[in-house]
């Protein structure tokens, strides 16, 4: 089936929810593909793909500020729960920048679903994808992601201090691609408050360009 076509047999629903949509941009020109791409992306969500779901709940949790947040986390807790590691990063850092009760339950399913063997995959897709945005939500970006990015923190497992070092962060964030990901590998908690915090950074490079 063309990537852009739809059809409404209800027994394509596993057809949808196992669909790729590699060949299908992420932010296609309206004026082109007028609402086929929609129609698509919106009929493979409505069946569960964790792809569509994923760009779904970005484009409305980071895209479309508070008014649609809640919308967006459940669609990424539920690509993220369904084993995309991409949308684990995201997911994850939504818990982990909500500090409190939810950063160890943040943590915990990133390091499950993030390892080195899929880190490099992983960071390319969310740079390529932020970076494509056609919009981010400034509200978003000032009263969560620019806060935690700023503060010390303290691993929530060894205890370690945290300092988010501007410089390097933003390094890190503007050379995914182009070399190979190493953790330190001393504490997997460690690592995981890292990915959130160069996550943080793609959109703060976004704010500062």
């Amino acid at each position: 089936m063309p990537p852009f076509e739809t059809d409404n047999n209800d027994e394509n629903e596993s057809i949808y929810r196992q669909m790729s949509l590699v060949d299908v941009p992420d932010f296609p020109q309206v004026d082109f593909y007028g609402n086929r791409y929609q129609d698509l992306v919106d009929r493979c969500r409505e069946n569960g793909n964790e792809e569509a779901l994923f760009r779904h709940g970005m484009d409305h949790y980071f895209g479309r500020g508070s008014t649609s947040s809640a919308l967006g986390r459940e669609w990424l807790m539920r690509a993220a729960n369904g084993g995309h590691p991409c949308t684990s990063i995201a997911y994850c850092s939504i818990l982990v920048m909500s500090g409190a009760d939810e950063v160890p339950t943040g943590l915990n399913i990133m390091s499950n679903a993030v390892n080195p063997s899929n880190l490099q995959e992983c960071r390319d897709r969310m740079a390529e994808y932020v970076g494509g945005m056609p919009y981010v939500s400034m509200e978003m970006v000032f009263s969560t992601i620019l806060p935690y990015c700023e503060k010390k923190l303290h691993c929530s497992a060894c205890g370690a201090d945290l300092e988010n070092d501007w410089t390097v962060g933003m390094m890190e964030a503007t050379m995914i691609g182009q070399k190979q990901i190493e953790w330190n590998g001393e504490c997997k908690a460690c690592d995981m408050h890292w990915e959130v915090f160069i996550f943080g950074m793609l959109f703060c490079s976004r704010w500062m360009d």
